[in-house]
């Protein structure tokens, strides 16, 4: 990044700011809706799992929520105290890596007992939901592409 983009990104207006940060809220939530709705496809129509998606999602998206909100305070703490000493930096990396592994674990874990499949199968449906979602909104957004395209 330039001197000069930085200074740009420095003095942004707190509209803009809003616009962006609401932009970004509302693509979050439809992001994790459709995360959702592939895990739940893996897990039920592929792997056999007992459950239901709303079941699951009143389990998956609080604790996403909570884990996102840890890592943003551990980043901001962690960009404050990096001003301080270098060791902090070191700190910040190993508890955001320490962090990012009890969250792999923890959502596969609640993927497999949300679906009666276990953890192995957990960790397939989230992965194999992954695929499947990103498929989807590839699709949706190709064909939002194309609608717009049209001259009305």
């Amino acid at each position: 990044i330039t001197e000069a983009e930085y200074d740009e990104l420095m003095n942004i207006s707190i509209g803009v700011a809003l616009v962006f940060g609401l932009s970004m809220a509302v693509s979050s939530c439809i992001s994790i809706v459709f995360d959702c709705m592939g895990i739940h496809l893996a897990a039920t129509s592929i792997l056999g799992g007992k459950g239901g998606m709303v079941d699951f999602m009143h389990t998956y998206i609080p604790f996403m929520t909570y884990a996102i909100l840890i890592f943003a305070i551990v980043m901001v703490l962690g960009l404050v105290l990096s001003t301080v000493s270098a060791a902090f930096g070191s700190i910040l990396i190993m508890a955001l890596a320490a962090g990012g592994l009890v969250w792999i674990f923890w959502s596969i874990w609640l993927v497999g007992r949300a679906y009666q499949l276990g953890s192995v199968y957990g960790c397939i449906s989230i992965f194999i939901g992954l695929i499947l979602a990103g498929i989807i909104t590839s699709v949706l957004n190709c064909m939002l592409s194309s609608v717009s395209a049209l001259p009305f």
